[in-house]
């Protein structure tokens, strides 16, 4: 579906935006930290698009993120100032760590082999 909006419209919605503010000394890698400040009960959008391997935390618990816009993360953050971290671990990354160790293992064996057939 593709829906349009004028652009006074959009103009006038960026005064309800409430801000994410990320703290840039603690965001590295997969891990973003942040501070809201919600003057209501609302979703914390982001462009972040929605699949496994996020993990969500507000204030120290953790909260199931949900798909919004039909594609994107989203977290529902009630009214009040709060702390968010966002974490993303692509799924089978353990596997993936695993397969390569045991290939490079392999391959020093390899090595290993052939350089104790030269020196026969």
């Amino acid at each position: 579906e593709i829906y349009t909006i004028s652009t006074e419209e959009l103009e006038s919605m960026k005064d309800d935006v409430i801000p994410f503010e990320f703290d840039e000394k603690a965001t590295k890698g997969d891990v973003i930290e942040g501070k809201i400040n919600a003057s209501y009960d609302t979703c914390l959008a982001t462009s972040f698009v929605y699949r496994k391997g996020f993990t969500v935390t507000v204030d120290g618990k953790e909260v199931t993120p949900e798909r919004i816009d039909t594609a994107f993360l989203g977290v529902p953050i009630e009214k009040g100032s709060h702390e968010v971290i966002i974490t993303f671990t692509a799924p089978w990354l353990g596997v993936g760590k695993a397969v390569s160790a045991f290939g490079f293992i392999c391959f020093v064996l390899v090595i290993i082999s052939d350089l104790r057939d030269k020196r026969k």
